[in-house]
């Protein structure tokens, strides 16, 4: 397993338990925001039929250069123009991805219309307690003035 972090292990694990109690093995699965293509060949690995995409070019060469299976692949391209070619996958993963949009509700739209009629969305978003969130992103946040035992509230 490539990850290190015990929380990006056990979201992983989360990701892959989820899709094989609900898929058949050798199920197509989306990656959106696959950035280096971690998550894409873990699915990989376990026999899913897998297509990571990313709007970053420099990501996608790093995802390519890393992985060797032939059921595993990845394009620099957004979900949106992949909507529009009308396909549509058994799963979609979006892990870590929507707390970097603007408008996050419009990449779940899309999302909902790259699956088939029985398809499952995982969704993945940072609880706000990890090490960069606590020691970067909350000390400089003026929203740490006020804090309860769930975490910072503006």
């Amino acid at each position: 397993m490539e990850y290190n972090r015990l929380a990006d292990v056990k979201r992983l694990q989360f990701i892959i338990h989820t899709l094989k109690q609900h898929l058949p093995e050798g199920a197509t699965v989306l990656d959106v925001g696959c950035g280096n293509g971690i998550i894409a060949r873990g699915l990989g690995e376990e026999g899913f039929q897998v297509y990571g995409i990313d709007v970053s070019h420099k990501a996608i060469e790093k995802a390519r250069s890393l992985t060797h299976m032939p059921h595993v692949a990845f394009d620099v391209i957004s979900a949106e123009a992949l909507v529009a070619d009308g396909n549509r996958y058994h799963a979609v993963i979006c892990s870590e991805v929507l707390e970097h949009l603007n408008h996050p509700e419009k990449l779940l739209d899309v999302l909902y219309q790259s699956l088939t009629d029985d398809g499952v969305l995982i969704v993945t978003v940072p609880n706000g307690m990890g090490p960069r969130e606590v020691l970067v992103t909350n000390p400089l946040s003026p929203c740490n003035k006020k804090t309860t035992g769930y975490g910072n509230v503006c």
